[in-house]
């Protein structure tokens, strides 16, 4: 695998994520199986660009778009991010995953998160097995939106937040 190489999502990218996040495999993979819409998606992903609590990212390796990455700042807990992964339908079963996965460690900890989470759904074996590739624990199990989910936890660094130097 190339360099894998993040960059912030643009509107011009709208096209492109939604085309992924239509393909049957990640409808079946998400916690609301329903196709999306053109309209509710191009409404959704603008809104989604200024929020400060969002960060939104395509991932290209050599170039080629394979992946968006979205990480979303917790409400509940400080310091904390859920990811959501979605691989380019044409770029999985090659083990770019787990690579977005650890790449995406150090752009969360760039943001001044010490903890990712992943909510993935308990019936998702190819998720599960990326996250726990790339170094995250399984911690526990939940229900998000009716269904059966298991938690995964990543710690970015040494997990203290930036700036705040050792004791």
């Amino acid at each position: 695998m190339g360099e894998v190489r993040f960059r912030a999502a643009e509107l011009a990218d709208a096209a492109l994520v939604y085309r992924w996040a239509n393909d049957p495999v990640t409808r079946a993979a998400s916690f609301s199986n329903r196709v999306i819409e053109w309209e509710d998606h191009v409404a959704w992903f603008t809104a989604q660009l200024s929020r400060g609590d969002r960060h939104l990212f395509v991932v290209e390796v050599d170039g080629d778009c394979v992946a968006f990455v979205r990480l979303d700042a917790s409400a509940a807990s400080e310091g904390v991010c859920t990811i959501s992964v979605n691989v380019a339908p044409e770029a999985r079963g090659r083990g770019l995953g787990v690579g977005v996965l650890r790449a995406a460690t150090p752009i969360a900890a760039g943001l001044g998160f010490v903890e990712i989470e992943a909510l993935i759904r308990a019936d998702n074996l190819a998720s599960q097995r990326a996250f726990a590739r790339a170094g995250y624990e399984q911690v526990a199990g939940v229900v998000v939106n009716g269904e059966a989910a298991l938690r995964y936890l990543e710690v970015t660094g040494d997990g203290r937040p930036p700036g705040s130097g050792a004791n």
